[in-house]
This record gives structure tokens, C-alpha cells and sequence, in this order.
């Protein structure tokens, strides 16, 4: 019966030996880091749903040469920031005004409150187009969610969350690294074994 016990434990570690070593090949991010990656998504796509409100804009309501040129410069300013949330290039990481989350919630709040305002101007009702309403409140939701994405940063950035986020990411980054490297050690040991059996 001993013995049976010791082979069953000898088997249970070597279970939590793979699983430690599996976890360690191919790690997780953790539930906090997930979190902030979440919300860099989900900000990214409220900019370019704002974006497309802007360009929706254009194209349902009458607006002066004055309006279009503010919608575009917002449609522009809106491109920056989904580029700005997926890192896409070095400008934009390296942006001191970008990167840093307590300047970016103002920017990302002004820009929608600029879309609320600007939806304001042009009412539904000013519009004889079909789907105007909806168009109307498409952006009105857009523009909100904006100002609650800004206002979510810029209260994450007051309460340092950018410096855990960045922590995180940096030791996500540390382990991927690893678990690379150990992924291709293990392949080299298995072709190894691989070349002694035959």
C-alpha cells in the first residue's frame, strides 16, 4: 500500500511539474493586465466608431465649410488615437502627450465632447436625408462613450494605474521572452532524442 501512495504522489508531482512547465512555455497574461488590454480594445474601437461618426456626420447633415474641416480634423485626431491604442508605430509610442494616460484622457474627453457638441449643431430634425435620426444618435452614443473613455484614463492615470499597467507589461513580456526560449530549447532536445533513436 506504500508504495502504491508513493507511486501515486511520484505521479501527481510530475503532473504539476508539466503544468508548471507548460505554464511557463506558453504564459498568461495576468487578470489585471488583462483588464488594461481590455480597455486599450475597447477604447480603440470608440475611436474609430467615433471616426465613422464624423464621417456619418458629413454625409447626413448640411455643414459649412467650417463643420466639414472640424470633422475631419476630428476623424484624423480619431485615427491617431486607435493608432495610439494599438502601438502601431514609434511616433505615437514615443508620444510623451499620447503615452502618458492623464493627458490622454483629456484629449480623448475633448474630442468627445467636440462630437457631442458638434452633433448638437446639427439636430436630427435639420436633416430631410432617411436615417437621419439614427445617424443622429449613433454619433450622440459614440461621442459619450469618448468622454467616458477619456474620463476613465485620465482617473487611472491620477491613480498611477498606468505605472502597474506598464509593470505588468513588462513582466508579460520577460515571460513570453522565456517561454520562447524555452520552447525552442525544447524543440532542439527533441530532435536530439530524436537523432539518438535512430
Amino acid at each position: 500500500m506504500d508504495q502504491w501512495d508513493a507511486e501515486e504522489a511520484n505521479i501527481a508531482q510530475q503532473a504539476d511539474a508539466e503544468a508548471e512547465r507548460t505554464g511557463k512555455l506558453y504564459p498568461r497574461r495576468t487578470c489585471g493586465h488583462r483588464i488594461f488590454v481590455f480597455i486599450n480594445v475597447i477604447a480603440g474601437f470608440i475611436a474609430l466608431a467615433m471616426a465613422v461618426g464624423q464621417l456619418v456626420g458629413i454625409v447626413y447633415y448640411e455643414v459649412n465649410p467650417i463643420h466639414f474641416v472640424v470633422r475631419i480634423y476630428m476623424v484624423i485626431f480619431c485615427i491617431l488615437m486607435f493608432l495610439n491604442e494599438i502601438a502601431c508605430t514609434s511616433f505615437i509610442r514615443d508620444s510623451r502627450v499620447l503615452n502618458n494616460w492623464i493627458s490622454r484622457g483629456l484629449i480623448y474627453s475633448f474630442v468627445g465632447i467636440m462630437g457631442v457638441s458638434q452633433n448638437e449643431v446639427h439636430s436630427a430634425s435639420s436633416s430631410t436625408k432617411k436615417g437621419a435620426v439614427a445617424a443622429f444618435t449613433y454619433v450622440e452614443v459614440v461621442a459619450w462613450a469618448m468622454v467616458a473613455i477619456g474620463v476613465l484614463y485620465l482617473l487611472m492615470g491620477l491613480l498611477c494605474c498606468q505605472r502597474i499597467a506598464n509593470g505588468m507589461q513588462e513582466e508579460y513580456a520577460e515571460r513570453a521572452e522565456n517561454g520562447k526560449k524555452l520552447r525552442k530549447a525544447s524543440k532542439r532536445t527533441k530532435v536530439k532524442r530524436q537523432q539518438n533513436v535512430v
